[in-house]
């Protein structure tokens, strides 16, 4: 996760890659951009608190990671719920799960088709979604109230090498930090 001030807006700007969720209830503002990968932006009004994952398939039969969407939403959801929010106030907009990766087609179609599942089976209200499509999108939630801008881009195949790149990664194959020992 990155974090930067941006003085024209006056906030603090945290960018969330695969795998990152964020709860918070500052006016940060939380951005992500998607091509296959889903976000889920939670809210709950009467606390003034939300959140963001970034999640890039739907699960895994062997790890437990946030980058596989069953345990980014449910990171997300215990975030808020230790934050003092109920079930019932948790409201969810959803973004992303494009096609937009040649040799994956169905990636982003399973995206969709796991978030709207997901959210449905635990009963949980979704009060905006823009999913599919072929387009990517670059989102941005104000977690303090809920708001949130998307805007729909046209990327070449190959600014998306990153995220084809990263989906064939294992978590170990991943960068990470190397311990030396003298």
């Amino acid at each position: 996760m990155n974090v930067l001030f941006n003085e024209s807006r006056g906030c603090w700007i945290r960018t969330l890659g695969i795998g990152d969720v964020h709860v918070s209830t500052t006016d940060e503002v939380l951005t992500t951009l998607l091509g296959s990968c889903v976000a889920a932006c939670i809210y709950d009004e009467g606390l003034g608190c939300g959140g963001m994952n970034h999640f890039l398939l739907p699960e895994s039969e062997s790890l437990s990671h946030p980058r596989f969407g069953i345990h980014a939403m449910e990171l997300l959801i215990s975030r808020m719920l230790a934050r003092g929010s109920r079930r019932k106030d948790l409201r969810f907009k959803i973004f992303g799960g494009s096609n937009v990766l040649e040799g994956m087609p169905d990636v982003g179609t399973k995206n969709c088709q796991f978030i709207e599942r997901y959210l449905e089976s635990e009963s949980f209200q979704i009060t905006a979604r823009d999913l599919g499509g072929p387009h990517a999108r670059r989102i941005e939630f104000t977690p303090s109230n809920g708001r949130v801008r998307v805007k729909r881009l046209q990327l070449s195949s190959l600014k998306l090498m990153a995220e084809v790149d990263y989906s064939r990664r294992t978590p170990e194959e991943s960068p990470g930090v190397e311990f030396f020992v003298p």
